[in-house]
């Protein structure tokens, strides 16, 4: 016997309630992440803090943190919201470059 398993799309995802459970989207599947602990987020802001500066002093866009979520895929979805991201190109659009930082 065959399980099927269901597969959901960002906008879905996105309508979803799952207060402070951190999850990403992998082709169409909710995929529930483990909690960061203290020792990761002295790193993740110490990492931010030292990216922000350098993509501020350059010019090269804005820089997201680990709670904005990006769509990388169509098609089923996949969607990622760990790490940070530097999105050039401006706010939005197709046309704008988003690079995944973990």
């Amino acid at each position: 016997m065959s399980s099927a398993t269901m597969t959901i799309t960002a906008e879905e995802l996105e309508r979803m309630t799952l207060g402070e459970q951190r999850v990403e989207l992998v082709r169409g599947e909710v995929i529930t992440m483990a909690p960061a602990g203290a020792e990761h987020g002295e790193i993740a802001g110490f990492t931010f803090g030292v990216l922000f500066q350098f993509v501020r002093a350059h010019g090269l866009g804005s820089l997201y943190a680990a709670e904005t979520g990006f769509v990388l895929a169509r098609n089923p979805d996949t969607g990622a919201c760990a790490g940070c991201g530097v999105r050039r190109g401006g706010t939005g659009g197709a046309a704008a470059r988003t690079h995944r930082v973990l």
